[in-house]
């Protein structure tokens, strides 16, 4: 018989120490309608916009001042024309100040923007409507006295003398 060394081993798996890994979990940004609270200046609006600036080159131009989350440039309904208007919302309220400074007031491809700081995006919202659903107009005639009308040159008298012109006809028809 052969007495070798006989190892006993335990079967079960080996735990090792667990090392914890970090999470990189999304955190909703919850800022809508029902925020309570002052908002993060995150938003900005940008009008007077050309009709040649798309959304990958504002992306790129506003990249330099922080991460750019959203971008969204307004298009009509209807027409799908360039209403020169956008929305951006920066991850930081420090990328939207910057930028704010650094373009308001600035030329971008020969137009010259303005840009302002918008909450919740309020702003944007009115100058959407007023862009697509224009206030009607209606036609405007002045009402002006009858001494502005006819000059002096021309006096009151030249209306009704066609009235007394035909009038004398009508006499001297009927007689």
């Amino acid at each position: 018989m052969d007495h070798s060394l006989i190892m006993n081993v335990d079967p079960r798996t080996k735990r090792f120490s667990i090392q914890r890994e970090l999470l990189d979990l999304p955190v909703p940004r919850l800022n809508d309608k029902h925020y309570v609270g002052q908002p993060p200046k995150v938003e900005i609006t940008i009008t007077n916009l050309n009709d040649n600036v798309n959304r990958t080159f504002l992306e790129g131009l506003l990249s330099k001042y922080g991460r750019v989350e959203e971008c969204c440039i307004f298009y009509h309904p209807k027409t799908k024309k360039h209403l020169g208007t956008a929305k951006v919302t920066f991850f930081e309220a420090r990328a939207a100040r910057l930028c704010k400074e650094k373009l308001d007031q600035q030329s971008i491809m020969g137009n010259i923007v303005t840009v302002i700081e918008d909450a919740f995006g309020k702003e944007v919202e009115k100058i959407v409507d007023a862009l697509v659903n224009p206030p009607a107009t209606v036609p405007h005639t002045p009402s002006l006295p009858q001494s502005k009308l006819c000059p002096a040159a021309y006096p009151p008298i030249c209306s009704s003398r066609f009235s007394a012109t035909r009038t004398s006809r009508h006499k001297q028809l009927t007689s």
